[in-house]
């Protein structure tokens, strides 16, 4: 309720909603003021307030406006410096420390630091900032120096999982953590800290799970659950999703299956499956389903392409033709025919070729030997068992290219 009132109140100020005295100082606020007012929207969008969105653009602006609007060679105390640097590395640029070059170059403390900030480009972050000590810089101002050095090196070093160790452990809450906890998933995924992934991942889920900028942090999870491949892990992974919301944890999870079904990683599709029941969203007395009966049947199919028996596969490829493309959402009708080709390859693969069909006509001219039925059973259901395991193979493979685009696509509008 506080941050919504905090939003409410600032998105009315830029829009003039709320007028100021006429006699008003020019500047009413401080450059620390208007700095962490800025910041404090970046807070209630990295928590998931996703209508102050809208306002971050504006409110930039203007903070911007005001920083390099101030006089010059007025005197500022340390506490007004260090957000003016902690603004100009977060994307405010060089021009907001223009007005304040006499201060800085007046401060024994933060000469040498806004020195190099003002030299400061995406492109040499890395460089410039290798050798500040953050912890002696301390505050907000050290945690921004770590996590724009941190997420401008190389994901396997060790320094950058230091830095933006740092910056997790300073700022609690806040869109520096978010932006540190990505890039961490990166490294460790990288580096193969499962534990790490892992910890950082439910971190993420827990906190920041709703936060506009999640969609990376899904990515992530799907890359991770590709990499690392042992029960532990799938376990782990499983406790991670279940902290996410309903629709993005639904969402999330069909995600890493699509991608299990994709690269043949039938050990994760079942893992993600086990769960499927526990995850789904609480159903209410007046649902209100995301889509139509046909695109869920559609999709369900799509999704446990990677482990149909060929009977079950021409129930699949019966069911899906009965589909009339007109009910389905527009993606999902691509999905579909898509999944119909893919179906037609499987029993395509299950007819009898050439060779199969002169073993069979010799195996009918030799005389018929008596077996023991429980003999014939286990070795029946073993040449069954060694038999989808080949189809599925060359299915996985030919499915790869078909359904990239499809995949793609589904990603794109979840």
């Amino acid at each position: 309720m506080k941050r919504a009132l905090v939003s409410s109140l600032i998105a009315m100020s830029l829009n003039g909603m709320i007028a100021l005295p006429t006699d008003a100082a020019k500047f009413e606020l401080e450059p620390y003021e208007l700095v962490r007012s800025f910041q404090r929207i970046q807070e209630e969008i990295a928590l998931g307030d996703r209508h102050a969105l809208g306002m971050q653009k504006e409110l930039y602006k203007k903070v911007r406006q005001d920083l390099i609007a101030f006089e010059r060679d007025l005197a500022w105390d340390e506490r007004n410096l260090r957000a003016v640097l902690t603004f100009a590395i977060g994307g405010g640029g060089r021009s907001v420390l223009r007005p304040f070059e006499r201060s800085f170059l007046d401060s024994e403390t933060l000469k040498d630091l806004a020195i190099k900030v003002n030299s400061l480009t995406k492109s040499n972050a890395s460089e410039v900032l290798a050798e500040i000590d953050v912890q002696q810089v301390g505050g907000t101002l050290g945690a921004s120096i770590a996590l724009i050095r941190g997420l401008n090196s190389e994901p396997e070093l060790a320094s950058r999982v230091d830095d933006l160790d740092y910056v997790r452990m300073s700022l609690p809450g806040t869109l520096h953590e978010e932006s540190a906890l990505r890039g961490l998933l990166v490294s460790h995924r990288q580096r193969g800290s499962e534990d790490k992934f892992l910890r950082i991942a439910s971190r993420y889920a827990r906190i920041f799970g709703s936060s506009p900028y999640s969609i990376q942090f899904s990515n992530e999870l799907v890359e991770g659950s590709l990499a690392f491949d042992d029960d532990a892990f799938h376990a782990g992974l499983v406790e991670v999703i279940d902290f996410l919301e309903p629709v993005p944890r639904v969402a999330l999870r069909d995600r890493i299956a699509r991608s299990a079904t994709v690269n043949a990683r039938q050990d994760l599709f079942f893992a993600i499956e086990k769960v499927s029941v526990e995850m789904e969203p609480q159903t209410t007395s007046e649902p209100m389903p995301l889509m139509g009966g046909a695109d869920q049947k559609v999709l369900k199919i799509y999704n446990t392409l990677g482990v149909l028996s060929v009977p079950e596969a021409e129930k699949a490829l019966s069911a899906l033709q009965m589909i009339v493309p007109t009910d389905l959402k527009p993606e999902n009708r691509t999905v579909r025919k898509i999944t119909i080709q893919a179906l037609q390859s499987i029993l395509q693969q299950s007819q009898p070729q050439l060779g199969d069909m002169v073993n069979v006509e010799t195996e009918k001219t030799m005389p018929a030997k008596p077996t023991p039925p429980a003999m014939s059973n286990a070795m029946k259901a073993e040449a069954d068992m060694s038999e989808r395991a080949e189809k599925l193979d060359m299915f996985v493979q030919e499915l790869r290219g078909k359904i990239d685009g499809v995949d793609a696509l589904l990603e794109t509008i979840e």
